[in-house]
């Protein structure tokens, strides 16, 4: 039976009424079960974020001018004026977002006993040499933007397979309205 035949049914176990040890777990179900558990999750995250989701949005046009609501703009527009931004906001954000990359720090990994120190020295070179690799540095500072203008800011950390076979280490700003949390 396809998945889709039953888009609000709710899974065995998922119910509010169940307690916690009477609720079968996700790991335990079948397929089909599995993925209504998951459509379910997702409708559910979906609705707790939907009221960011739009501020976010807001936020992002914000920062990039569009700072007109629509009945302004065509007020303007009658008046024969035009709708001119002086966007200040960008400015502040350009100016957070330098400080955080003249304060960036190295990440240094710290042995416990004298005796680990040999293999903390070589993950803090092979930290370095990933993060130069990857261009982590610009990653992390998008990331940072992203958290000053809407809240979030999400990087991945992964190795891709895709141009190396023996694999190449990526790291990248992700925009945070792709993202959904439970």
């Amino acid at each position: 039976m396809p998945i889709d035949d039953k888009p609000n049914a709710e899974p065995r176990g998922e119910r509010e009424d169940v307690r916690d040890e009477e609720r079968i777990h996700p790991s335990r179900l079948d397929d089909i079960d599995k993925m209504l558990v998951f459509k379910q999750w997702f409708r559910d995250d979906s609705r707790h974020s939907s009221k960011w989701r739009t501020d976010a949005k807001g936020d992002f046009d914000f920062i990039a001018g569009d700072q007109w609501s629509t009945e302004d703009q065509q007020t303007l527009k009658n008046q024969m004026r035009p709708p001119i931004v002086f966007n200040r906001a960008l400015t502040l954000l350009k100016c957070v977002a330098g400080m955080e990359i003249n304060s960036r720090h190295e990440i240094n990994f710290i042995p416990r006993s004298t005796e680990d120190s040999a293999v903390n020295e070589l993950l803090t070179g092979a930290s370095k040499w990933m993060a130069d690799e990857c261009d982590g540095e610009n990653e992390e500072s998008t990331g940072f933007q992203h958290a000053n203008i809407c809240g979030m800011g999400w990087l991945e950390h992964r190795l891709s397979f895709d141009d190396d076979p023996q694999g190449k280490y990526i790291e990248e700003a992700i925009d945070p309205l792709e993202m959904y949390w439970d």
